[in-house]
This record gives C-alpha cells, structure tokens and sequence, in this order.
C-alpha cells in the first residue's frame, strides 16, 4: 500500500512509528485531538509526517476531503478504521462505508465491529 488512512485516529503513533518515504499517512480525527497530538508531538521533538485531516468523518465527505489533500484515487487506499466504530450510530457506520464504496476502486479496509446485540443492555448483556 502507498497510501494509508486512518478514520478516527485519535493519538495514533502508527504514522511516526510506520514512516517511510513510500507510503504516505493521512489522519482523520476532530480538530482539537489533532491539534492536541500536534502540539504532543512537536513538544517531544518528533516530526510529524501525516496529513491531519480535522474532521467528523461521520458527517462529510471524507474521500472529497482526503483527494483535496492529496489522496491519489489511482493508488490502492489501505483504511484504517478501529476503536471507535462502536461509538457510532448504525446510519453513520452505513454512510462512511457506502462513501468509500461509490469513490474509491482499490482500498482494503480493515475495522472493528461489535453486534448491536453485544452493546445493547436491553439484549441481555
């Protein structure tokens, strides 16, 4: 993969801990926790080689976004997309996926999902 995506990211070490000049990281997360992170980074001294992407990726067009920043729609996408699906309203989870489907050809997508029924008290659980 030359492109990478992370949706969510939160304070993610993967693009400083992953870095190469072969693949290129782009960030997706609320403006204030990437601020926070950049300030995190800059202050221990560490260069930041991502592109931060300050958005609810939830409520956008995230790949309009991500190909505004450089994203190459020709390139395969690797989308990262953990810790926090589980947060998220079942339209939002259907939106984000159906935006990848329509505009891209060649991503993988890896992501964690828990069942409505495992998070759902009135099931039991």
């Amino acid at each position: 993969m030359k492109q990478v995506v992370i949706l969510g990211s939160g304070l993610d070490t993967r693009p400083l801990r992953l870095a190469s000049d072969h693949v290129k990281f782009y960030e997706v997360e609320q403006k204030h926790v990437l601020q926070y992170k950049a300030e995190q980074i800059e202050q221990f001294g560490y260069h930041q080689n991502s592109q931060f992407i300050h958005a609810d990726y939830t409520d956008v067009d995230v790949v309009a976004m991500l190909l505004e920043r450089g994203l190459d729609p020709e390139l395969e996408t690797f989308f990262l997309w953990e810790g926090n699906i589980f947060y998220l309203k079942y339209e939002n989870i259907c939106h984000v996926l159906e935006n990848l489907r329509q505009s891209l050809t060649r991503f993988e997508l890896a992501f964690d999902y828990l069942s409505h029924k495992l998070i759902c008290p009135q099931h039991g659980i």
